[in-house]
């Protein structure tokens, strides 16, 4: 911030934002700014500039010993399968009771090696293309909490996530199936 004080020495500054389609629209629209008292311009690219120029996305890809997974509520994480193991799992096929058509769905909770962090994810694909995806992770309280605390409060929050996973993909039971895989809690 303070290097954008000392560049243009005031409290308030405009900067309109372009959308680049064309060369020329950009030189003008720059034109037009410059002539209208604007202190610079932000200049974005637009979908229709990189599909004119035919640039494509490269999706990265994902080696085969980890796993990336679509969160609902942040971008996706990526775990390596062996320090993340499946400790619960279920899943289903069949036709779906709302909308009538074929469909696919599972529901995963895996545990980090560690034992203090969970990711619970689903994915159901319905035979008409669509598919919902949802995820969250599950971390454990503050590690000063003693560890029987620590685990009840885990089970108590994968329990609560698996729930609203299963709510998300419209798969109620398979949430609940889920739930009864998880390895039992010792009292």
């Amino acid at each position: 911030m303070n290097n954008f004080r000392a560049k243009f020495g005031q409290k308030k500054t405009f900067f309109p934002v372009i959308h680049t389609l064309s060369d020329e629209q950009v030189l003008e629209s720059a034109r037009i700014a410059a002539d209208s008292g604007a202190d610079g311009v932000f200049l974005i690219s637009s979908v229709l500039n990189v599909l004119k120029r035919k640039t494509p996305m490269k999706k990265q890809k994902t080696p085969p010993d980890q796993l990336r997974i679509k969160l609902s509520n942040r971008r996706p994480v990526l775990i390596t399968r062996a320090v993340w193991p499946v400790i619960a799992m279920a899943s289903s096929r069949g036709t779906h009771e709302e909308t009538g058509g074929e469909h696919e769905a599972s529901i995963r909770v895996r545990q980090h090696a560690s034992g203090r962090m969970r990711v619970v994810y689903g994915v159901c694909k319905y035979g008409e293309g669509k598919t919902v995806r949802s995820g969250a992770l599950v971390a454990n309280v503050p590690s000063d909490w003693p560890q029987a605390d620590e685990e009840r409060a885990l089970e108590a929050r994968t329990a609560s996530v698996l729930v609203d996973v299963g709510n998300e993909l419209g798969c109620d039971d398979l949430a609940s199936r889920c739930l009864d895989r998880l390895p039992a809690e010792r009292l």
